[in-house]
């Protein structure tokens, strides 16, 4: 409505701008930005779009009233400056004016190509901020495709392939899906043919620029408005995206709007307003058939995978569908084949080790997580993973050393100083242990597991106060932990705290009643406080779990010896 609303006001062509708004508005190509709440920006930037070329119409209309004119271009600066904070494709919104300086406002001979310039030079500020802040953010979360991955050659021959296949895509929206991969580097007839057309096509519309000066906008909207999606500074992995047409197929639809108006002048109404409703019912089809494809994660993925060839990101993207769905099965299979069409696709290498983890084939995740390693020495969270199941292989000094890589990297990574901790606890080295423990949870104090491995340390060297402040740490953290309870009761039995101690076993117990060391260690505590009779249920309760528990047995002939002793009068 708003499309119509604003070519309606520039045009002052009814049937024209309604032909295009429909074509825009009900387009498959739209589904991508509509559907897909990370795309929400596109509609928001869209909204905004084209409410500031409403308001600058308004500016152009307004010229001849000096005070009314400035209001409606500093509302239409505005709306700039919202379109940019939604997303920066806005920045050819400043030559998108000057497009329609030309026409349909034919503002070129009555003002001046300079002067125009000049009146949007604030627009080109505000866009010249915006592409450096942009390039930087990127960049800055890696979000750009390294050059080791697509060189400047193949980010330039894609683009004149990309114009073509989104001509194509709008003209015949057939196999539109989330994701088209990039080739790499495409046949050189084929960008040879594309580059033909292209020209062709420029010196066509630059030929009937006076008496079809709406075929020169409507390309060069196209033409211009792609540039930043374009693929020369890439982003993501694909080749193209339909979110990406969003605005410069208002170029290809003003086009079509302007010749449905001419074949009614020549043709009649009748006809063409038959071809255009047939058009529009296909579009609505088409459209309600791709909004089907969008109902979750999986069927987008199963879709694109459906329609493309050698998409090893849908591959993966698929797998960390099934992953959340908790199905590792087809998850594992999917990530094999993300990585076996992209072998140095690190990330898929480390997501198939996560998986495979999970389903504890420990090996083949090792393998993949070494994988990973290789490919980016300096993933930390690879490497963190290689030396947690290295640790649960009992290869601790491997695991150390993977470790300190690890801090090497980020010297304030919490799990690396925990799992550093640990593994030095294994090997002995308790001083070193302790420090960087300590350190995992001063930099995470929640981290229940560094608390856990902390207190058994100061256990270890008698240290008995500042273990249980440990552990009570841990339970604060993680009320129901059994081994922080047990190990809570270890510490206060040191200290001679008795009811604390046997307070801390029962509320292990309670969580896991069918422990036989639970029990053998509640009925210690309750020999130790005198309690032989309650000492011996327990001990015998873990006997019953675990007939060959020798240390229980030991301490249950005690116990029964010392009630008999007891009962004889002799030596209580």
């Amino acid at each position: 409505m708003l499309l119509f609303v604003a070519l309606r006001r520039m045009t002052r062509l009814m049937w024209a701008s309604l032909v295009a708004a429909a074509f825009f508005g009900l387009h498959p190509m739209r589904v991508e930005s509509v559907t897909w709440i990370c795309e929400r920006k596109d509609v928001l930037s869209g909204f905004f779009w084209l409410a500031s070329l409403w308001a600058y119409a308004r500016f152009v209309e307004c010229t001849a009233e000096q005070r009314k004119a400035k209001g409606f271009y500093l509302v239409s600066l505005a709306l700039f400056f919202g379109g940019l904070m939604s997303k920066p494709m806005m920045v050819t919104f400043p030559c998108a004016l000057l497009l329609l300086d030309f026409w349909p406002l034919r503002r070129w001979e009555k003002v001046g190509a300079r002067k125009l310039v000049v009146e949007k030079l604030p627009f080109f500020l505000l866009t010249a901020s915006v592409c450096l802040i942009t390039y930087v953010a990127q960049k800055h979360t890696g979000m750009m495709s390294p050059l080791a991955d697509l060189s400047w050659s193949e980010r330039l021959l894609n683009a004149p392939v990309a114009y073509v296949r989104y001509l194509g895509k709008t003209f015949w929206p057939f196999d539109l899906c989330a994701l088209y991969p990039h080739p790499g580097r495409w046949p050189l007839g084929v960008v040879l043919g594309a580059l033909l057309f292209i020209t062709g096509g420029s010196v066509f519309v630059f030929w009937q620029r006076r008496e079809r000066p709406y075929l020169l906008t409507g390309w060069c909207w196209f033409l211009g408005t792609l540039v930043p999606m374009i693929g020369i500074v890439q982003v993501g992995a694909q080749s193209m995206a339909d979110r990406y047409s969003y605005v410069p197929i208002i170029g290809i639809v003003l086009v079509l709007g302007l010749a449905a108006e001419k074949l009614t002048q020549r043709i009649g109404r009748a006809p063409v307003l038959a071809t255009v409703g047939i058009v529009t019912l296909i579009c609505l089809v088409l459209t309600r058939q791709q909004i089907s494809f969008w109902k979750d994660n999986a069927s987008v993925w199963q879709h694109t995978l459906a329609v493309t060839d050698r998409n090893y990101e849908a591959h993966y993207r698929l797998a960390r569908a099934y992953a959340i769905q908790g199905d590792l099965d087809r998850a594992i299979v999917e990530f094999g084949k993300a990585v076996e069409l992209r072998p140095g696709f690190a990330e898929g290498h480390y997501s198939l080790g996560k998986a495979l983890a999970l389903r504890g084939q420990l090996d083949e995740a090792l393998a993949r997580f070494q994988r990973a390693v290789e490919i980016q020495p300096n993933n930390v969270v690879a490497l963190n993973n290689v030396g947690n199941i290295l640790l649960q292989r009992g290869r601790f000094d491997e695991a150390t050393t993977r470790f300190r890589r690890v801090l090497e990297i980020q010297p304030d990574n919490a799990p690396a100083h925990g799992n550093l901790g640990y593994a030095l606890v294994q090997t002995g080295k308790l001083d070193e242990a302790t420090v960087h423990l300590q350190k995992a949870v001063e930099l995470q104090p929640n981290n229940a597991s560094a608390h856990n491995n902390l207190g058994s340390v100061f256990l270890r060297r008698g240290d008995f106060a500042r273990s249980v402040a440990e552990f009570q740490a841990v339970l604060q953290v993680e009320p129901n932990s059994v081994e922080a309870h047990n190990n809570l009761g270890s510490a206060l039995l040191s200290l001679g705290k008795l009811d604390e101690a046997i307070q801390s076993f029962r509320a292990a117990i309670s969580l896991q009643p069918g422990s036989a060391e639970l029990r053998r260690n509640l009925g210690f505590a309750l020999m130790q406080q005198g309690r032989l009779d309650d000492a011996i249920k327990e001990l015998e309760q873990a006997v019953r779990l675990k007939p060959d528990y020798a240390d229980a047995q030991s301490l249950l002939a005690n116990a029964r010896a010392a009630k008999a002793t007891d009962k004889s009068g002799k030596n209580p």
